[in-house]
């Protein structure tokens, strides 16, 4: 059923409007004809660029990623050593809590992702005491669930090691 504007989504998708019979539906129960989109193969080296003198150095660790899950599309690239820090930052409100390993993982989220659907995350205007990654932060840790982190932080820590597998094996052929 759509949602009229304006209206949070249910937690989950249910079979009964009668809430004593109800029970949450599967995926597959939502959407049986719905079939899982391939991913796109990554490519095998770095953006050519990485070639040039000095400023190659800005293609060598840069990659995006783009996979398909529960129907919806994500696009997620590695971090700058900025980026990291911006990371730590907005964890670091939540050092020394149980919860400051899932607020890592929220912020690494945040700070990745390009894109969810082809759209870039919905965040309010920053302040002037607070940064992009700090926004982007609050979004998802105000709006998206646990189940949901955990997945792309896993895709993102992939394309991590792809990189660096990718980076070994450029050193061993240049010697």
């Amino acid at each position: 059923m759509p949602l009229d504007e304006g209206q949070e989504p249910d937690a989950a998708v249910y079979d009964s409007d009668d809430p004593a019979a109800r029970k949450p539906l599967t995926a597959t129960e939502v959407d049986p004809t719905r079939k899982p989109e391939p991913e796109e193969p990554r490519p095998v080296e770095f953006d050519p660029r990485y070639r040039e003198p000095l400023h190659g150095m800005l293609y060598l660790g840069a990659m995006k990623s783009r996979f398909h899950w529960l129907g919806h599309d994500f696009v997620i690239r590695t971090l700058t050593i900025a980026e990291y820090a911006e990371v730590a930052l907005a964890a670091a409100r939540y050092r020394d809590t149980d919860f400051a390993a899932k607020a890592y993982q929220a912020a690494v989220v945040a700070a990745c992702l390009i894109s969810v659907d082809g759209k870039d995350l919905p965040v309010v205007p920053v302040s002037a005491d607070e940064t992009d990654v700090v926004a982007r932060v609050d979004y998802i840790m105000g709006r998206w669930f646990p189940p949901i982190t955990d997945y792309v932080f896993a895709k993102f820590y992939e394309l991590e090691v792809e990189v660096r597998d990718l980076l070994d094996a450029m050193g061993k052929v240049s010697g």
